[in-house]
């Protein structure tokens, strides 16, 4: 049991993980390589053995991870997450399942881990994630509502625009995103249709402006928790550490006063033993 505690901590320390870091950095590097046909024509099976090396250390590292941490190796998100990259790593480059082979890009993402601002960040999102969803139904009600209304009020006219119901949400996701907003969908609508200014700008403050303002009131609100947690995680450490330092000292003055009184008594009796 010692054995596996020590090979959880080893692979757990700095000079591994710099290690495992290196290896994702440049194995990004060669996936770039890979996409180039003249680089693959001259150093392709360079790069594949490279590929293959990258693929043995990863589930090398992950096999002596869930052996060292046993079944506590999947309570962690991030080791779920390593170990979902590996296994998409280990399908084979023929058969049906070849094309999730394209998925192994995926394995960039582990730099997020190696990175402590990064995790720190990506926790925060996590944090946020089931105020988000709920922030993204609020949006695709609102979605509906807008293509409902606006294939029923300008259908006719603009079926370009609003002929159908997925021709409408689409006309409303370029409201949204503003991207010529306005020549392109709003002033030749508003050149038939006077008053449907109200329409558009009644949108696009709602899902641009307000949602948005939304969406990162909840992702700061995120972060301020995740700096709560990590520092009432700190002050309990550091109160651990102060316990057991008051525990050592208190130890070590018993033992001071134990050697004193032993000294007190040996001088005692030496002055009795002198006088008698």
């Amino acid at each position: 049991m010692e054995h596996r505690k020590h090979l959880a901590k080893f692979l757990d320390g700095n000079k591994v993980q710099s290690f495992i870091t290196g290896l994702i950095f440049i194995n990004a590097i060669t996936l770039g390589l890979e996409t180039s046909a003249s680089i693959r024509s001259s150093v392709g099976i360079y790069l594949q053995m490279f590929d293959n090396f990258v693929i043995l250390v990863f589930a090398t590292e992950i096999s002596l991870k869930l052996y060292a941490n046993g079944l506590k190796f999947f309570k962690s998100g991030w080791n779920l997450f390593d170990f979902t990259i590996v296994l998409i790593s280990l399908i084979p480059s023929t058969g049906s399942l070849s094309v999730l082979r394209a998925l192994r890009v995926l394995r960039i993402l582990r730099l997020l881990k190696m990175a402590p601002r990064l995790k720190f960040i990506v926790n925060s999102l996590f944090k946020s994630l089931p105020d988000l969803i709920w922030i993204f139904i609020l949006i695709l009600i609102f979605y509906y509502l807008y293509s409902v209304m606006g294939t029923k009020l300008f259908g006719e006219s603009f079926p370009e625009l609003f002929g159908t119901l997925p021709t409408s949400m689409f006309t409303l996701f370029q409201l949204m995103t503003l991207e010529d907003w306005a020549n392109g969908v709003a002033k030749p609508v508003m050149s038939v249709f006077p008053y449907a200014y109200i329409y558009f700008i009644s949108f696009i403050l709602i899902t641009s402006v307000v949602v948005l303002n939304l969406i990162i009131a909840v992702i700061v609100s995120g972060l301020e928790a995740i700096q709560t947690e990590e520092r009432k995680i700190l002050m309990d450490e550091l109160e651990k550490d102060i316990e057991s330092d008051k525990r050592e000292i208190l130890t070590e003055l018993r033992s001071l006063k134990n050697k004193l009184s032993d000294i007190e008594n040996s001088i005692l009796n030496s002055s009795v033993t002198k006088k008698s």
